[in-house]
């Protein structure tokens, strides 16, 4: 038999199993896979004024509303030092919810504390939940401020919303594995 013919006759079969599966079986992922969820990501450019050297502490701001109608607001701080002599990486920076990292080799993440003033980066959040809370993610508003200078702060600048994925394709597998314990 060719090696076509192999070929083939595998897709057939993989098709016909499919087939013979119950609909929810192929259309519901595991409830602990990060296919179960929808993520939506929070992309803006680093301001200008945030690069100069120095510490530069800012401010996440979250609004969302739950599905029982309580309304959260979260604020979390944060410093990003800039300095000339700081490491530059060779993947973008990411000020992010919870901490600062970029990704090395292989998809390790790390911690950043310290960025040159030339690093490519960005602003990034990216807010998941199960794809049946869609009234939830629907709900979120995400704002960035920064000390502009000695307990001077920029206005809260609202990140636009960007396109719905699968939480698998953007979250950073080392971050899921150490956040949730799955990624796959």
């Amino acid at each position: 038999m060719s090696r076509t013919n192999r070929i083939r006759r595998a897709i057939i079969a993989a098709i016909a199993f499919a087939l013979l599966l119950p609909a929810a079986a192929q259309a519901a992922p595991s409830g602990d896979s990060c296919a179960a969820y929808t993520s939506i990501p929070y992309v803006a450019s680093v301001p200008d004024g945030f690069r100069t050297p120095g510490i530069h502490r800012f401010e996440w701001r979250l609004n969302l509303i739950l599905p029982d109608g309580t309304a959260i607001e979260d604020i979390r701080g944060h410093a990003m030092e800039i300095s000339p002599a700081a490491t530059l990486y060779p993947n973008p920076v990411y000020l992010q919810l919870d901490s600062s990292t970029t990704i090395l080799r292989a998809l390790e993440e790390v911690e950043v504390a310290v960025m040159r003033p030339d690093q490519a980066a960005a602003l990034r959040v990216s807010v998941f939940g199960p794809k049946g809370e869609a009234a939830v993610l629907d709900s979120v508003r995400l704002a960035f401020r920064y000390e502009a200078g000695p307990d001077v702060w920029t206005d809260w600048v609202i990140l636009e919303p960007g396109r719905r994925s699968s939480t698998c394709s953007v979250i950073p597998f080392g971050f899921v594995r150490r956040s949730y314990g799955w990624a796959r």
